[in-house]
């Protein structure tokens, strides 16, 4: 096993995904290999449905092997939109008396 394949960061505030371990056996019961799987999407929809209230206050980022974008430019994306509509709340309380 490679050590930098199985190493990941964990930061503050934020949740680290590194994959599914899927484990391998042979026809012999005997364990074979082991599988490191990212499924990214799949993760943060079981996050979504099951923690939202964690997922309220942290974003969820890839910390497995390779590079994986995908979760950190949706949650700047929710940030972005979630910027916007607090923008145009408070403007609209600022032009009403």
């Amino acid at each position: 096993l490679k050590e930098e394949y199985w190493s990941f960061d964990i930061e503050p505030g934020k949740i680290s995904y590194v994959g599914e371990l899927n484990v391998r056996k042979n026809r012999f019961g005997y364990i074979s290999r082991f599988i490191l799987v990212n499924r990214s999407s799949y993760a943060l929809e079981y996050m979504q449905k099951e923690f939202k209230n964690i997922l309220d206050t942290r974003i969820m980022v890839y910390s497995g092997p390779g590079e994986d974008l995908f979760l950190e430019r949706l949650a700047r994306q929710n940030f972005q939109r979630l910027g916007d509509v607090s923008n145009d709340q408070q403007v609209q309380q600022e032009v009403q008396p």
